[in-house]
This record gives structure tokens, sequence and C-alpha cells, in this order.
């Protein structure tokens, strides 16, 4: 049953890569984002802190196929490095994380939106997917961006995933980047998108979850080498099951709280059209 669980969860909280050939020209450098999240207790409850209501701060820095997501908010990295066939996820408070085979972590927690089939636990997820360019546009930042909505049904999970996102053409990118956005291939850097996903867990009830993520920075610049690495005093553990990174989000939901840091819950529950002014 835990492993059932876990299954479901990877579905609400997951953000295909295999080796590819690229421009060199594609985009290099930091973009941030602010999320504003609202989970229902199903989903808090099992989360081991990963889901939390309120604003979430994430930095993505890109360097050729390697990404590295910062939260921000939870103090949580995800190194992504595909020529290495590494996954590294650590936390800057406690000095310590866990690194994964890399197939094996994106397929479990980064490719929920994916169009492709990708295995969990030995069994293969398939997703019937609708998103596609809808013709519109809209300006934002300064940018045009092309309006692409639908949905994503997990044919294995039961869940449904309501999904729209304002992508700039700008920048060309690498395909790392697919991973922030759950394995939604998109054609270039997403300034805004929300994705609004229900299901229901036997025995559990159901199971949703809004996020609403805006652009709030986007620099090219030169990433370096380092930004791409652990820091050397930094106790990593490497283990073969993605599982295993709740008990590390279990030790930060902990330290966080325990020094008051943990992000302040909104109680109400709140969505937001993608092409209204944000207030959060």
């Amino acid at each position: 049953m835990k492993t059932k669980i876990l299954f479901y969860l990877f579905i609400f909280l997951g953000v295909t890569l295999s080796a590819m050939a690229q421009d060199d020209a594609s985009f290099e450098g930091e973009i941030t984002y602010r999320n504003f999240e609202n989970h229902n207790k199903v989903v808090l409850k099992f989360s081991k802190g990963m889901a939390y209501n309120g604003a979430r701060n994430v930095k993505v820095l890109i360097k050729g196929y390697n990404m590295h997501i910062i939260d921000e908010s939870l103090h949580m990295h995800t190194l992504l490095l595909p020529g290495e066939d590494k996954a590294i996820i650590f936390n800057d408070l406690l000095k310590k994380g866990q690194q994964f085979p890399f197939t094996e972590y994106v397929n479990n927690y980064l490719s929920s939106f994916s169009p492709e089939d990708h295995v969990v636990s030995g069994v293969t997820l398939s997703n019937t997917s609708t998103i596609k360019d809808t013709g519109e546009t809209k300006e934002y930042k300064g940018q045009l961006c092309k309006i692409y909505k639908g949905q994503v049904i997990a044919n294995n999970g039961g869940t449904t995933s309501d999904i729209e996102l304002w992508v700039s053409s700008k920048y060309d990118i690498y395909k790392c980047y697919w991973y922030f956005v759950n394995g939604i291939q998109v054609p270039g850097i997403v300034l805004k998108w929300t994705y609004d996903t229900k299901g229901k867990v036997p025995l559990f009830g159901q199971m949703s979850s809004f996020v609403a993520s805006e652009l709030k920075t986007i620099e090219e610049r030169v990433v370096t080498e380092e930004e791409m690495q652990v820091p050397s005093d930094y106790d990593i553990t490497v283990s073969k099951s993605p599982f295993k990174v709740l008990k590390l989000y279990g030790s930060t939901t902990k330290y966080l709280k325990k020094n008051g840091m943990y992000p302040t819950q909104i109680e109400s529950d709140v969505t937001y059209k993608i092409d209204e002014e944000w207030d959060f």
C-alpha cells in the first residue's frame, strides 16, 4: 500500500530526457519563478513536506544538458546530470543529500506530464495528452508567448490535469528544461503556467493539487562549473531507490519547522486564471 500511495504522489508532485544532440547556442543562464500552490489534506499528509499551501520561490540554472533546480523556500536542490547518470538532491541547511540513477529519478518525479511512456518501479506508465498550441498569443514581461492548453490523463494512475502554459520562443532551450515542467515538451521557456490535478486513491479518497507559476526574472549568462556541483563538504548518500528521497524531505521539514523557517501555510482554497494579475 505504501508503494501505491507514493505512486500517486509522484503524479501530483512531479518539475523525458535521453542523450540528444542540440545546438550549442541554446539558452544558458538563470531563471527565477514564483509559485502559488494549493494541495488538499491527502496530498499534504503523504508528501513529507514536499507539498505545502502558499508561495514557493524557485531558481533554475541551465548549462548545456545539465540543470540545477533550487527550491529556495525549502532550501532543496535538484541537480540533474544526465551525462554522468546522476540526479542529486540535497539540502543546503542540513548539508546532506542523496544521489540516484538519472533515469530512475526523473521517471519517478519529473515526468508526470510527459507524453512519452516512462517506467516507475518496473511499471510502464503512459499518459494521454491533448496539450497543443491554441493559436492564441499573449505578451508577458515584454515577450510574446504562444498559449498552449490541454489535459494530461494518466492512464495508469487515474488522474486528470488541466494545464495552460505561456511559452516564449525568444530563446532556444536544451530539452533538459522539459523536466522543470514535469515532462511537457515545450518549444521554449515557459513564462507563466498553471496545472490543476485531480485523482482518487483507493482507501484514501480524493487528491487534488493546483499550482500557478510565473517567471520573475531571466538572465542569459555563463553558469560556472561550481554552480553545477555539490559543495565538497556535503554528505551525499548513493542509492538506487528514488523512494528514499522522501526521508530527506522529512528531515528537511522537521529542521525548518523546528527553526521557524517552514513556509507559511495558507488555509483557504485559491486558484488563479493564468491571464490574471496574480497577487501572490
